[in-house]
């Protein structure tokens, strides 16, 4: 019987005294050419899903974290490409195609907890497509609805919406955005709860006179004839960075991002956007410089400098408040190829260059809260600072959980298998408390936090995969 290990750790009083529970499975052989994901947890089992090329199987768990069973999933057998999986209440829904006799068909199936087939349905077939089409998905904030979407001839986009518990196709949209190749670039797409398509398109980044910088965004939704788009000018700034949700709370399309220098590399602020599309109103778009201070503190400068600037960010993510406002998360991110910086690297006695070293820098994580009319909240900034070699990051950055009263930055305070786990634990005012949560010493894992998965109010899944042996742990907060 495999043992399982169970970890209560109590922390010291200066930590505040608090208990967490983790369960860790025992390493499991998984072969190297094997992608990993989770699925998600369903009463109390997690899955996980592997695949490589067209092989897909599922690993369920018990409560434990002890193997139950891996099986190949059932699908139709003409070469099915896996788009998308998430898991529901009782069961996980898998979305993929396939093709037969020359027609792509766009599928769903549906599982139960075992991973036994349940139901099947075609979702659409698309006739004769000579190439494989480059799907990308968005999923509604109740994970209920899923918008398939790829570009034909890079300027004609074809979009599904699919609901996922009724396994039904909400609408389907062929539609080609206007000068798509002179003016404007895609950006994101989200999806509302409803079924109801945002797309928004970058236009003019460079920000000329004659061509000022705006956002596009082109709005869908079932029973409309056609795509309808909105222009919102972006007052002379460039954007640097954004990101869009839709508030699905206060019916309203919610950004925020930063703005930069002319030349594009510094980031000299930061923006809120709020726009209602039932309304018919303007947006409300409001710009702020950074203030020195927080410039100085995210890009640890000893002291205030004169007009100063922020660089190597990455907008993470961003959480949306119940007001309307939002709370906009970015991370400090170098990279660096070592090719780059020693052109005098050694080749190999058969004259080939060796390959490049990469260095991965993951540090700072900047907090914006902002309010509903544009106005700074709070802000933040988390330390720490993670180094990895040539391993794409894999174990860097952080997880965030969001609990009812509080948000859980969780992350790996140094990237080697023997390292310690810990979190941020933020409030609602920007104040936070630092703990550890559990050293990996003997384990011989590396958790990847920027893999895991929130699946319970208070739980999450993640994974270690390292020398063909998958490691599932379980965190409770």
């Amino acid at each position: 019987m495999k043992n399982i290990l169970w970890l209560t750790l109590i922390l010291l009083p200066f930590w505040n005294i608090m208990g967490q529970d983790v369960i860790i499975s025992d390493p499991i052989p998984i072969q190297s050419d094997f992608h990993l994901g989770l699925i998600g947890d369903i009463h109390g089992q997690p899955l996980v899903f592997r695949w490589k090329e067209h092989d897909y199987r599922v690993i369920g768990f018990n409560t434990n974290l002890q193997q139950q069973f891996e099986t190949k999933l059932e699908l139709e057998k003409r070469l099915p490409n896996v788009l998308f999986v998430e898991a529901g209440k009782n069961d996980f829904s898998v979305i993929y195609y396939n093709r037969l006799k020359g027609h792509l068909y766009l599928r769903a199936n549906k599982y139960d907890v075992n991973a036994k087939l349940l139901d099947t349905t075609l979702i659409a077939d698309m006739g004769k497509v000579f190439f494989s089409p480059n799907f990308k998905a968005a999923e509604s904030k109740d994970k209920n609805i899923l918008l398939l979407h790829y570009l034909q001839n890079d300027e004609v986009v074809n979009a599904f919406c699919y609901q996922l518990d009724s396994m039904k196709l909400l609408w389907k949209k062929k539609f080609k955005p206007e000068n798509y190749f002179r003016e404007q670039s895609y950006f994101q797409m989200q999806v509302s709860n409803k079924g109801e398509m945002f797309m928004i398109l970058k236009r003019n980044n460079l920000n000329t006179k004659r061509r000022p910088h705006k956002y596009t965004i082109l709005n869908y939704s079932a029973g409309m004839s056609e795509v309808q788009s909105t222009d919102i000018f972006m007052q002379n700034h460039t954007t640097y960075d954004a990101i869009f949700e839709y508030d699905n709370l206060n019916e309203q399309l919610v950004a925020g991002g930063f703005y930069s220098s002319r030349s594009g590399s510094r980031v000299k602020g930061w923006f809120y956007l709020r726009w209602s599309p039932d309304l018919g109103t303007e947006a409300l778009l409001k710009f702020h410089d950074f203030d020195p201070q927080l410039i100085a503190d995210f890009m640890n400068y000893r002291k205030i400098k004169k007009n100063g600037s922020i660089t190597d960010i990455d907008i993470r993510e961003s959480v949306l408040r119940r007001d309307g406002g939002l709370l906009l998360i970015a991370e400090k991110v170098r990279i660096y190829n070592q090719h780059s910086i020693n052109q005098m690297r050694r080749y190999s006695r058969f004259s080939y260059p060796t390959a490049p070293s990469v260095d991965y820098y993951f540090e700072e994580v900047l907090l914006l809260s902002i309010h509903p009319d544009g106005r700074l909240h709070w802000s933040n900034v988390l330390r720490k600072k993670q180094i990895s070699h040539s391993d794409g990051g894999m174990g860097s950055s952080y997880f965030l959980v969001k609990t009812k009263q509080k948000l859980h930055f969780v992350y790996n305070q140094d990237i080697e298998r023997n390292t310690l786990i810990k979190e941020y634990v933020v409030s609602g005012d920007g104040s936070f408390i630092e703990h550890n949560i559990l050293s990996t010493e003997g384990l011989k894992s590396l958790f990847r936090f920027q893999d895991a998965l929130q699946v319970s109010s208070n739980s999450i899944l993640v994974f270690s995969h390292w020398r063909n042996r998958l490691r599932l742990a379980k965190f409770k907060f």
